[in-house]
This record gives C-alpha cells, sequence and structure tokens, in this order.
C-alpha cells in the first residue's frame, strides 16, 4: 500500500500487513466486499492510532483509483 506524504512519515511500511492480510482473507473467503469494508476500518484504527488526523488544508497528493498490479 502506498500512503501520501503525511500518512507515510507517521506509519511504517510493515504496519500495512494486517490491513493487507484483512483483504486477501476476504478474497480468499469469497467475499470481496466485507474484506474490503474490514481492511478499510482497520486503516482507520491504524491512522487514527498514528496520530493521522484530516486537517483542513490537506491535499489529495494520490489518484483515488483502484491500481492492481500484475505480477
Amino acid at each position: 500500500m502506498i500512503g501520501d506524504k503525511g500518512i507515510d512519515a507517521k506509519v511504517q511500511p510493515e504496519e500495512w500487513v494486517e490491513v493487507v492480510q484483512i483483504i486477501r482473507d476476504g478474497i480468499v473467503g469469497g467475499d470481496l466486499a466485507s474484506g474490503l469494508v474490514a481492511g478499510i476500518e482497520k486503516c482507520g484504527e491504524l491512522l487514527h492510532r498514528r496520530g493521522v488526523e484530516i486537517r483542513e488544508d490537506d491535499t489529495d497528493e494520490l489518484p483515488d483509483g483502484v491500481r492492481v498490479r500484475d505480477e
């Protein structure tokens, strides 16, 4: 996962492992939607715990579309 500059400064790459696993479990279990919802909720918990808050002057540095990497 790739965070914007503010998130990337506070959350280490290894902290995203649980989020990825939750989403992967949803995919493997045949329930992508629930996996994504649970993963997004876990992202919110992680960001809150790390003190990442929405600021009024915040800018969106990355596109919001979903990107899929071919392996």
